[in-house]
């Protein structure tokens, strides 16, 4: 039976966690994998020790965060936790660093790729279909870590979760064993009214994508836990996939989602999943799961396409209240199933 958290157990989960108490650092990593011929960025964050007057980086000067860039890895204690954070359809690997943070605050260290061709700086409508790239770039970028001279003696390797919103929800169930067919969700796009998240792969060619490698697996068995933010491409994916998969997985989604339709996507997930568990959120819209824009970030989004900073729909007032409540929720999770403490 599927959990939708009542509201007492939603108290018990958003009281304060003991932090470590540490900073947070963040550092920036690029590798390139060959056999695909594909640059991958990937944004770190980690316990970091105290840094007298640090300057708090501000992401893109866009949005807001409280990491100390390069600062000093925590010392004295044991290999931690990881963490692999996928971004959603033409975002960037920043796009939940409040919750990377927020993670790294108590003791994870989180990893979150790049995208290629997918996120806000370089998009194609084709790379918007072709989603089954987007587990291959995390698992790339989990082997190159388990390998890296620095961070391999950093990682827990038998602790490792993911995190991901929207098309990195789909990213981090794919990790878990969910199959996309590509036909599926272009069936959906054709006869259903209600398809704003159709409209992102308008004037693709759809004659240049190579989808042979559509509906493969892309199960990666290091992967312990899955917390999946307003998950997308639910009318997709096969549902004997869902039914497969053998990892916790905790969904978190509004039910007011502008962009990815709640009963298509999030419900679905939940439903077909043995034992995933689900908290839904009665406000704040598809892109809560973003940080807290800067004034700055305010007047670039303030024309685009999508609210992205919240302030059209005035759910920037609750966004940070929302963050701490979702920040709980997957500290409680991955504690849970990582045993992190």
């Amino acid at each position: 039976m599927k959990l939708l958290l009542t509201l007492c157990t939603y108290l018990l989960l958003t009281l304060p966690f003991a932090s470590w108490g540490s900073e947070v650092g963040t550092t920036y990593l690029k590798f390139i994998d060959k056999s695909r011929n594909r640059p991958i960025e990937v944004r770190i964050w980690y316990p970091a020790e105290k840094v007298m007057d640090a300057e708090r980086i501000t992401y893109y000067s866009a949005f807001k965060g409280t990491a100390i860039s390069d600062a000093p890895y925590l010392s004295g204690h044991d290999r931690c936790p990881l963490i692999m954070l996928s971004h959603g359809d033409r975002g960037s690997h920043i796009d939940q660093s409040w919750l990377a943070e927020s993670l790294a605050a108590n003791g994870y260290i989180v990893a979150a790729p790049s995208h290629w061709l997918n996120t806000w700086m370089e998009n194609t409508p084709e790379a918007t279909i072709a989603v089954w790239e987007r587990p291959k770039d995390v698992s790339f970028t989990l082997n190159r870590l388990l390998k890296h001279k620095i961070w391999k003696e950093r990682i827990n390797a038998q602790l490792i979760g993911v995190a991901g919103h929207s098309a990195g929800g789909y990213t981090a169930l794919a990790l878990a064993g969910a199959q996309y067919h590509v036909e599926q969700m272009q069936t959906y796009c054709e006869t259903k009214d209600w398809q704003q998240e159709c409209d992102l792969v308008a004037g693709a060619d759809f004659d240049s994508i190579d989808a042979t490698q559509s509906t493969l697996s892309y199960l990666d068995t290091r992967i312990k836990a899955v917390f999946a933010m307003a998950p997308a491409l639910g009318p997709a994916i096969s549902i004997d996939s869902l039914n497969s998969i053998k990892v916790p997985v905790m969904i978190v989604a509004a039910e007011d989602d502008g962009l990815v339709q709640f009963a298509e996507n999030a419900a679905i997930f939940s439903q077909q999943i043995p034992e995933a568990k689900l908290t839904t959120l009665n406000q704040g819209g598809h892109f809560v799961f973003m940080p807290e824009c800067t004034t700055l970030g305010k007047l670039f989004t303030y024309f685009h396409r999508f609210d992205v900073c919240g302030h059209r729909s005035d759910t920037e007032k609750i966004r940070p209240e929302l963050h701490l409540n979702i920040e709980q929720i997957a500290l409680h999770f991955f504690d849970k199933n990582l045993k992190a403490r």
